[in-house]
C-alpha cells in the first residue's frame, strides 16, 4: 500500500477534518485554510490513494480506508508520545549525578 498521497501536512488535516464527519468543500476550505487548486490538489491526492470518497457532489467523507488509516496513525502518534514523555521522565540531568 503506498502512502505517498498522505506525504504533505494539507492532507493530514483535511483528513483531521473529515475523521468525525462528513463536509463540504466550503466547510473544509474554511476549517483547513485551504482554498481553490491548493485546496483540490490535495483533495485529488486523497482520492487517488483511496483515502476520501465524494459522498455527492462537493461533499466528502473519509473512506473506510481513511478511517482505518486515519485512526491507526494517530493511535501511533499516541504511544510515541507517550514512550517519549516516558523517556524524558526517566534521564537525568548531568548535575544530578554525584
Amino acid at each position: 500500500m503506498a502512502i505517498s498521497h498522505l506525504a504533505h501536512e494539507a492532507r493530514w488535516e483535511l483528513m483531521k477534518a473529515l475523521f468525525l464527519s462528513e463536509r463540504s468543500a466550503g466547510e473544509l476550505q474554511e476549517m483547513t485554510g485551504l482554498v481553490g487548486g491548493q485546496f483540490y490538489h490535495h483533495m485529488k491526492e486523497l482520492a487517488l490513494g483511496g483515502y476520501i470518497a465524494q459522498k455527492e457532489r462537493g461533499r466528502y467523507m473519509l473512506s473506510s480506508k481513511g478511517m482505518l488509516m486515519f485512526a491507526t496513525l494517530m493511535c501511533l502518534i499516541y504511544a510515541l508520545s507517550k514512550i517519549t514523555r516516558q523517556a524524558e521522565e526517566r534521564l537525568v540531568e548531568p548535575g544530578d549525578i554525584s
